[in-house]
Parts: C-alpha cells; structure tokens; sequence
C-alpha cells in the first residue's frame, strides 16, 4: 500500500522538480537555459517514476500464475489494505487510473523539457537567419 516510505520519495520527486522549475527563472540568461531545462527533464522524469511506484503500492502488479484480471489484483489490494472496509474495485480503479495519468503528465512534460531544451540549443548555435521566419 502507499507507505510512508513512498510517499517520502515521491514528495522528495516532487519538490526536486519544482526546484529545478524555479531555477530556470532565475535570471541566469539563455545560455544557461538548456542545463536548467536538463536538470528540469530529470526531475520530471524522478517524479513519473515515483509516480509508477506509488501506483504499484495502491495496487500491486500482475503476478501472471495469480491473475487472470484485473479483479484479481484489486482482489489482493483489498486483502491487504490497512483500512477497513477496504475500497471497491471502482475505488481502486478510480486511484489508479489518476496515478497513471499523473506519472503519463510528468513524463510528456519531460519529453516536452527536452524537445524545448533542443530548440533552445539549436537557437544558440545556429545564426540568426530571418528567412527561418517565413
């Protein structure tokens, strides 16, 4: 279940992103931007990874000799939560379904920080042409 060990590293994830996030307005100039955005894409990425495991804690992966559903993995969850009564399969389903598309956000955000950090690289490089404009 989501223990307090997980839900240190995933808060620990979290702030390492928002600090990498506030760094890059910092005033450091241009050329700057890519390492900050480097760093921002790693933080982001730390944050979907502990994502996935908070997941996997709120509900345990596929073990393919046990589970031939998903009913059985919520089953297992049920069995083992800390509360009681335990929450439905639509409980279940609601948690993880959220958990996923927040780790699935930080890592397009993460592609997204590294497509920029490219672009960004490419203007330092590259002199200015206006006809890139057109």
């Amino acid at each position: 279940m989501l223990t307090e060990q997980t839900n240190r590293a995933a808060t620990k994830a979290l702030r390492h992103a928002a600090a990498a996030a506030q760094q890059v307005d910092h005033g450091a100039g241009v050329m700057a931007l890519p390492s900050e955005l480097e760093a921002l894409t790693e933080a982001l990425r730390e944050a979907g990874s502990a994502l996935a495991t908070a997941a996997s804690r709120v509900v345990p992966p596929a073990k393919p000799e046990q589970d031939h559903s998903i009913c059985g993995r919520y089953q297992r969850a049920a069995a083992s939560w800390p509360t009681a009564p335990p929450p439905s399969h639509e409980g279940f389903a609601a948690a993880l379904t959220r958990l996923h598309e927040a780790e699935h956000a930080t890592r397009l955000a993460a592609r997204r920080c590294d497509e920029a950090r490219w672009a960004v690289q490419a203007l330092l490089r590259a002199p200015w042409d206006p006809r890139r404009l057109a």
